[in-house]
């Protein structure tokens, strides 16, 4: 489904969850980068790209705390659980982190 193709709830849920995706997912991608191969804080960054279900909780929470936040917690509540969470699994599979 296209942005354009979303009502304002599901829009305004995307928008937020790539904001916490980008958060999440490119704070552990740069600590692959950042630390060298071997050390503990590598291994725990790899650990956690490879555990998409984990990684796409975390996101799904972490997404709703942000919309509560902001005050827009009745976009995530409209779009709703399953649509949120397809949009998260298909971008973690997209870059490779869905097993």
């Amino acid at each position: 489904m296209k942005l354009s193709e979303m009502n304002e709830h599901q829009a305004t849920a995307y928008r937020l969850m790539v904001e916490v995706y980008n958060d999440i997912v490119g704070g552990l991608e740069n600590g692959l980068m950042d630390y060298e191969e071997g050390t503990e804080d590598y291994e725990v960054c790899k650990r956690a790209l490879s555990d998409g279900n984990t990684l796409l909780g975390e996101i799904y929470v972490r997404t709703q705390q942000e919309a509560t936040r902001r005050g827009s917690a009745k976009h995530i509540r409209f779009a709703g659980e399953e649509f949120l969470r397809e949009r998260i699994q298909r971008r973690l599979a997209k870059d490779g982190y869905w097993n």
